[in-house]
């Protein structure tokens, strides 16, 4: 099947002059290997519920068979939108808010492949997004705000190729982090990630910033006046991941974290279920899978089923 590409962009290194961060030497170290992963795809999990079809309730047989019906890649799945419009780039799909100049969710299928492919040469360079009716944020909207222009698809996810590297600087794919948070448990939460996406074969990703309505707007100094920008400030930011490629039990996970300084404890200390994640966005993720499938791995989640690398 050809593969139907709209793919995201993630987060780069600039301390200074873009905000965002460099990407992390240890994204790989103890990252499996290609028998790592076969070992994995042979292993055997523990489903929330054996029962399928035969017995009159939804299980994992039936969970398998709707998924393999919708089939990969990353136009597949769609997320509903609340402040937003949906739009296509090549690479990764997204729904933006004119109303905080930011997306409110990027998604995006992340290979193996992809991730092992990093044959693209980084990019540094911020735009304008062209495809953006209403106009996206710009450049100069985060200069001198104290916040970092926080890719909600990070760079390192897109090496594979040059255009996936450009369109991941687009300013449509920013969000305001403060740079300890950008920097710190959020990198590791994207270095984590791509050890699935190795680790899995294939997962689907979605992030975003948690928009409520009643943010504040980054301001910034201009001689003697304060300029307010229409950018608002998330207080925290989500991913979700979704391994799909698993023949035997198909998961989900999703992490919401405070945007702020020091954040504590371990990426898994912010882990949780996908339903639960909805409740606090407003966002029905996966609303074109049947219902019955959403369901059954959404309500669900096992965080020993999750392998993590210790950095």
């Amino acid at each position: 099947m050809k593969k139907i590409i709209f793919r995201t962009i993630g987060c780069a290194f600039l301390l200074v002059l873009s905000g965002c961060f460099a990407e992390s030497k240890q994204d790989f170290v103890n990252a499996p290997s290609s028998q790592d992963k076969q070992n994995q795809e042979e292993k055997t999990l523990v489903a929330p519920s054996s029962s399928n079809s035969t017995s009159g309730k939804y299980g994992t047989a039936d969970a398998i068979a709707d998924l393999k019906k919708m089939g990969e890649g990353d136009s597949i799945f769609m997320h509903s939108v609340r402040r937003g419009k949906v739009y296509r780039h090549k690479h990764y799909f997204l729904s933006y808010s004119e109303r905080d100049e930011q997306p409110e969710w990027v998604s995006y299928e992340l290979t193996y492949d992809e991730v092992t492919n990093q044959s693209a040469k980084k990019e540094d360079y911020f735009t304008d997004d062209p495809i953006i009716e209403t106009g996206s944020a710009t450049y100069s909207d985060y200069s001198g705000t104290g916040y970092d222009r926080g890719h909600m698809a990070p760079s390192a996810d897109f090496r594979f190729d040059k255009t996936a590297q450009l369109e991941c600087y687009h300013m449509s794919n920013m969000s305001p982090q403060l740079h300890e948070f950008n920097a710190g448990l959020w990198n590791d939460l994207e270095g984590q990630t791509r050890y699935w996406a190795r680790l899995y074969n294939r997962v689907y990703v979605v992030s975003g910033p948690l928009l409520k309505g009643n943010e504040q707007k980054l301001t910034k100094k201009k001689g003697d006046r304060t300029i307010k920008t229409k950018v608002s400030i998330p207080t925290h930011h989500f991913k979700i991941v979704f391994d799909y490629s698993n023949k035997k039990h198909p998961k989900m996970i999703a992490f919401l974290m405070p945007n702020e300084k020091g954040l504590k404890g371990k990426i898994m200390d912010y882990a949780m279920t996908v339903r639960d994640l909805e409740k606090k966005t407003g966002i029905d993720f996966f609303e074109n899978m049947p219902r019955q499938t959403q369901d059954y791995l959404e309500t669900y989640m096992k965080k020993s089923e999750w392998s993590v690398y210790d950095k």
